[in-house]
Formats: C-alpha cells, structure tokens, sequence
C-alpha cells in the first residue's frame, strides 16, 4: 500500500486547514485490505433554487446518496502516528461533516493556479487499513455548478464602477452599503440598465443602509415609518454580457441622485476553474 499525492496538496474548510489535522492529500495504490467504511453520515442537503440565482440553497438535511466530487485524504506518518486516533476522529468527522454548505477551499502546490473557493457540504467514509483509521473518503456536493474568486469592495462617493471579473456571463447580486450625508428620495442606476432604477424614499442624512440582493433583505440604521414601501426591491446587480459585436460588457457603473452619497459593494467573482 501507498498514498499518491498530486497537485492538490491541502485545503480550507470553516476556517480549518487539512494540515492542521495531519492530513495529505492522496489515494491508494493497489487493494490489501483497504476499506472505506460506512458510519452514517451521508448527507443530503435537498437544495431548493433560489430565485433568478444558478444557486441552491438547503433546506432540509437528509441522510441520502448524493455525489460530485470524491477524493480522500491520509493521516500524515511524520506526524508521529500512521493512523488517526479515535479522537481525532471524533474531530475530524464534526468538522467536516456539516448540514449546511460551508466555504471550502482547495489549495494547491502550482502556485500560479489563482485563489478559487466553494461553498460544499462533504459525506465522509473513514478508511481502515489493520483495524486502524488512516485516513477518510470524502464525496462533496457544492451549491453552484461554479466556484468563486477571492471577495471584491469597491467603494466611492456617488459613483462607483466595476469592471466584472466573472467568467460566467449573466448577473450578480452584490452586498451594497449606502451612506447618506444628505436628505431625499434615493435613486441608484446602472449603466448597463439604465431603465431600471433602485429607488428608497424618505432618507436622511446620517443614514446607513445595508442591502443584500442574494438574501432579499434590505436594513436602514435610522426608522423609517415603512421601509418595505419606501423601498421598490429592485436589488443593485453587477451585470457580464456579450454585447452583438462579441465584446465582453462587463463594466458596471452605478450612480447616485443624492450628492455626497458613499456607497460599497462587495461580491464574489464567479470562477469556471473546477476542483483538480
């Protein structure tokens, strides 16, 4: 028996590294007494699509068989032990076995591969070799048919321009923070679609509002006597098309009626580089 590892050497998951838990990445060569055993712990999240968005979201957790990506991991024997202790894990299946998607991010030795994370949710199988845990099989599910680039903030006052930096064409949602530092009906546009307009009304100066589009939620730090009517729920969104030409349009330019407006938004960029 032996582990052979490939370019994929670690990775992230709530916050956690592989290493940290003496893992590397491999798989076996040749069969002996090799197994993968079932405790359990096969989660299906029963996704639901959520609205005008390539994405899922869980809903009910369920024990079922569901499966896009498998590979496995090995307890590392430099680090004292060719085996994992039953504390260990005990560990390692709370942290990566969880009823929700989480960030998960591969790392990999080719430094020149950019930085891509997911949200996955993993089924876990630990391996026994003589009685022994060595390591863990794991199966993830993610809950989008891509991955994303690290986190984008662009901020300005009245003005802010993003140059999409998706490779998916479509839209967006990104999380938007206004600040006001006058009194009025609030108008936001984009460039790319001018004739739809984001507008609150009734803001005064002094005013943080919070929106988030993927969620549907919109938050103000001052009362409004209604803020769900003020507001016209049309969420900001940073749109990548194709213009008849075949030039990318991916430049968003958002603006502001009120002058002295600050606005954010952040976003991640949509990445088609899929999991080695």
């Amino acid at each position: 028996m032996s582990v052979i590892a490939n370019d994929f050497i670690d990775f992230i998951y709530c916050g956690h590294s592989l290493s940290e838990y003496s893992g590397i990445i491999g798989d076996i060569n040749g069969s002996g007494s090799v197994d993968p055993i079932d405790i359990g712990s096969v989660l299906n999240l029963n996704p639901v699509e959520l609205k005008s968005l390539k994405k899922r979201k869980s809903v009910v957790a369920t024990y079922d068989d569901y499966v896009e990506k498998q590979f496995s991991f090995f307890k590392n024997p430099c680090s004292g032990l060719s085996y994992y202790t039953r504390e260990e894990v005990a560990q390692i299946i709370r942290w990566l076995n969880q009823p929700r998607y989480e960030k998960f991010t591969p790392i990999y030795s080719d430094v020149t591969w950019p930085s891509v994370h997911y949200y996955a949710s993993f089924n876990i199988q630990p391996i026994v070799y003589i009685g022994n845990v060595i390591g863990f099989q794991l199966n993830m599910t993610t809950n989008a048919p891509f991955g994303y680039y690290d986190e984008v903030t662009v901020s300005g006052t009245e003005l802010v321009v993003i140059n999409d930096a998706s490779d998916e064409q479509g839209f967006i949602y990104p999380s938007c923070t206004i600040t006001m530092h006058d009194d009025g009906n609030l108008v936001l546009i984009n460039s790319v679609e001018p004739s739809v307009r984001t507008t609150i009304a009734n803001c005064v100066s002094g005013e943080v509002i919070n929106i988030n589009g993927e969620k549907g939620t919109i938050t103000s730090s001052v009362p409004h006597v209604n803020l769900h009517d003020d507001f016209n729920y049309v969420f900001p969104k940073i749109i990548n098309k194709m213009t008849s030409s075949g030039t990318d349009n991916i430049q968003n330019e958002f603006r502001v009626n009120i002058r002295d407006t600050e606005i954010s938004m952040t976003y991640e960029p949509i990445s088609k580089f899929g999991l080695i």
